[in-house]
């Protein structure tokens, strides 16, 4: 018997509990370091003790001041209990998990870091889910820690079980999409840019999705008594498509950050751009197939998408295309050039999708509205959000037409239109023609539009609508004309502005040979 077979024998097994102490070589190299870092801040350590004895006092309090009181003032307890749950819960995983993603990216691009994980077999998706990944896992882990407090809420009584778990499970799911949010934000090297759009699209997102969904999810699961939803029929619909809705959200925030982090020679335009035109058909018409009246959903639905998938495609910069993807369609190469065109299709199929909705449900919308106007009302916000995110890319084809990184470029845009915009429609409010002043300057101030929308008619619709498509043509146009038929690369990293259009590198003339070497 050989040394090698003897000591093979002699070898003993490891032990289960230590292989419990280290996670498993089957996960991502990414989202093990992120959560060995993450676990060991004091932001996530501090956070999870307060948790823990906010949510243990508050129940220990309640369970002995309603220990000899009545039925009813357990059950008000309860509730209070559960709303108090809801709460820390909802700050925990809805705006201090996120605010740590804000970092995600941007450290690594401080530290110069990003390169030395790009150039191992990682991806940039990879990367970017990697440590969104870690920060979920981390919510994950603050969730089950708040479940054992919940079962102790069950000795108060009136407690629907169901229906407290799918609420949390919700605001965890909601949680999550935001803190993709922050993490696809984090690409973006200003940090001032990086704080003021992801709380704005923070706020936003909270107050649209919360209020119309989570409303009526919390609503169906607790029992609400004369709930104006309907059965369980109704509603299917609609929980079917919000968890639709956060998948494509949480991918596109992702994507998002990916697409700012990758190779130049990586093509991710086409992929994200080809999802993002399903879902705007499939997801809000799955949300309108609800049988509900006055159903709003496929329309907010629309609303949502669309900026998002404006301000991802009009910002991206044109990168080097492989000479073995040059075949490929022009739209689908990335940059905001095939971008702009990308977003007039897709503008176009979300107006498409509206005026089918309303024609279809106008008798419905009657009802309980003046002739149908609410269904044109909701066409109007959403043309208003068309204008507001399509116009800063002209600044960028104008401006900055050969700019490498024009995302910031594109938000600071968006932010000096948005604070214009809000200034004049203050002082139109104040005066006695505000009226004439906001008809007279929303095409230059979208926001503007929103001053108007109870005088809702289809010539300003169609106003709006044709102004957001001429912003994306002429951008377009403006792109193929400055940007070229193909891609362009820098020249030198030392001269990143200067460029030189990759067609005259595909058939390069052959260098000078002296004679000697020739003849040799």
């Amino acid at each position: 018997m050989s040394t090698a077979t003897t000591d093979a024998q002699l070898e003993t097994p490891p032990d289960p509990i230590e292989r419990l102490n280290d996670f498993s070589d089957r996960l991502s190299p990414i989202v093990v370091k992120e959560m060995r870092q993450g676990l060991r801040q004091a932001s996530f350590v501090v956070l999870f003790l307060f948790l823990q004895s906010v949510l243990a006092m508050a129940v220990i309090s309640a369970l002995i001041a309603v220990s000899d009181g009545s039925a009813a003032s357990r059950s008000s307890a309860g509730y209070t209990i559960t709303a108090f749950f809801f709460s820390i819960f909802g700050i925990a995983a809805l705006l201090i998990q996120p605010l740590r993603g804000l970092n995600a990216l941007s450290s690594e691009i401080k530290d110069s870091t990003i390169d030395l994980l790009l150039l191992t077999r990682l991806n940039a998706w990879r990367i970017v889910l990697g440590k969104w990944m870690s920060l979920v896992t981390q919510s994950a882990l603050l969730l089950v820690a708040v479940i054992p407090y919940l079962m102790m809420r069950y000795f108060l009584g009136g407690m629907n079980l169901v229906g407290e778990l799918t609420g949390l499970l919700f605001v965890f799911l909601v949680g999550a999409t935001v803190t993709a949010a922050a993490v696809g934000m984090s690409a973006i090297r200003s940090l001032i840019l990086r704080g003021i759009f992801a709380i704005a699209a923070i706020i936003l997102f909270i107050i649209t999705l919360q209020g119309s969904v989570g409303f009526y999810v919390m609503g169906r699961g607790f029992g609400l008594a004369g709930s104006p939803f309907g059965t369980a029929g109704d509603w299917l619909p609609l929980l079917i498509g919000t968890l639709l809705l956060l998948a494509f959200l949480t991918h596109a925030f992702l994507e998002f950050g990916a697409t700012r982090i990758a190779a130049p020679s990586e093509n991710r335009s086409a992929r994200k751009r080809l999802i993002a035109l399903i879902s705007l058909l499939v997801i809000p018409t799955v949300m309108a197939m609800s049988d509900v009246d006055m159903n709003p959903f496929g329309c907010i639905t629309i609303a949502i998408i669309l900026p998002i998938v404006l301000i991802d495609c009009l910002s991206e910069s044109p990168g080097y295309i492989s000479s073995g993807r040059r075949r490929e369609s022009w739209l689908m190469r990335p940059g905001w050039p095939s971008g702009a065109l990308f977003g007039l299709i897709l503008v176009s199929l979300a107006y498409v999708w509206l005026i089918v909705h309303h024609l279809f449900n106008r008798d419905s919308f009657a009802l309980m509205s003046y002739n149908g106007a609410m269904g044109l009302e909701m066409i109007h916000f959403v043309a208003v959000f068309a204008m507001i995110f399509t116009q800063p890319v002209l600044f960028i084809a104008l401006f900055k037409p050969l700019e490498r990184e024009p995302a910031p470029t594109y938000l600071i845009a968006l932010l000096g239109s948005t604070c214009l915009s809000v200034a004049v429609l203050a002082i139109a409010s104040s005066m006695r023609d505000g009226d004439y002043l906001i008809s007279t300057l929303f095409w230059i101030f979208p926001i503007l539009g929103f001053g108007s929308i109870d005088q809702t008619d289809i010539t300003l619709i169609m106003v709006m609508a044709l102004l957001s498509m001429i912003h994306l043509g002429a951008a377009a146009m403006l792109g193929r004309f400055k940007w070229g038929g193909s891609m362009r690369v820098p020249a030198s990293p030392i001269t990143p502005g200067k460029v030189e259009n990759t067609a005259t590198q595909a058939n390069p003339e052959p260098p000078e040979v002296p004679a000697d070497k020739e003849e040799a």
